[in-house]
């Protein structure tokens, strides 16, 4: 991200952590329990609040339908919402997600416990077979 903002990593991590100190924004981070030695080092940092697309000039629900980040949005706003659950129940749960060197990825894993949930999240009114592969 440093790169495309001509910035150094130094900066932009600060200001990421910065928006974490203030309950802005949250880091989900790679599951890695050896599943085919996934080698993804990064997180995925999400907001916490769902007023963050006022920020990207969507106003109402036909701007969100034409937005070109919809899928990301919604996908952001329900792993905000498992997230806060698992807070405000106290059910322990840790959330991550999970990305291959092929790019497949689960954009969600719950771990409560020794038990894995895979959620897989789409925005789309129809959901096609190939958008599972991996």
């Amino acid at each position: 991200m440093g790169n495309e903002l001509d910035l150094d990593n130094k900066t932009i991590n600060s200001w990421f952590t910065l928006l974490e100190t203030s309950f802005l924004t949250f880091k989900l981070q790679p599951y890695h329990s050896n599943f085919n030695k996934v080698i993804v080092k990064h997180q995925n940092i999400l907001s916490r609040h769902g007023s963050i697309v006022s920020f990207i000039r969507i106003r109402s629900q036909e701007d969100l339908e034409l937005h070109f980040a919809k899928g990301n949005i919604f996908e952001n706003l329900v792993i905000s919402e498992m997230y806060k659950n698992s807070i405000n129940n106290a059910t322990k749960s840790i959330t991550y997600f999970w990305r291959d060197k092929s790019q497949n990825e689960v954009d969600l894993i719950v771990e409560t416990g020794v038990r894995l949930d895979a959620i897989e999240i789409k925005s789309a009114k129809t959901i096609y077979q190939n958008q599972f592969r991996g």
